[in-house]
């Protein structure tokens, strides 16, 4: 981790493979991270918390009593998420899936 902005240096998460295409139909890294963001942040609403890219590199997640956590991976936000929360968060629980259904 870099001391002077916190931003995590290492391999790249295989969730930050560019998936697609190649030419000018593909999507860019940047289009993919961004994709990742919005379908995140449909599940973290639910909980009260917000994801954002950071510069290519991290995302951002926060809470809405301005909480923040640097994390390196799409990976990593589930845990931060639960520790942030302080509960449990099942992506595959019955009634979250019944709102992001409706929305």
């Amino acid at each position: 981790m870099c001391g002077l902005c916190g931003v995590f240096h290492g391999e790249a998460h295989w969730t930050d493979v560019t998936v697609g295409a190649s030419g000018s139909a593909a999507r860019t890294r940047r289009h993919e991270r961004l994709h990742r963001v919005a379908q995140a942040n449909r599940i973290l609403k639910q909980y009260g918390l917000k994801l954002s890219d950071w510069q290519g590199s991290a995302y951002l997640l926060g809470s809405q009593t301005g909480q923040t956590a640097i994390v390196p991976s799409v990976a990593a936000v589930w845990p931060a998420a639960e520790r942030m929360r302080r509960q449990s968060i099942d992506p595959l629980d019955a009634r979250l899936i019944e709102v992001l259904e409706q929305d």
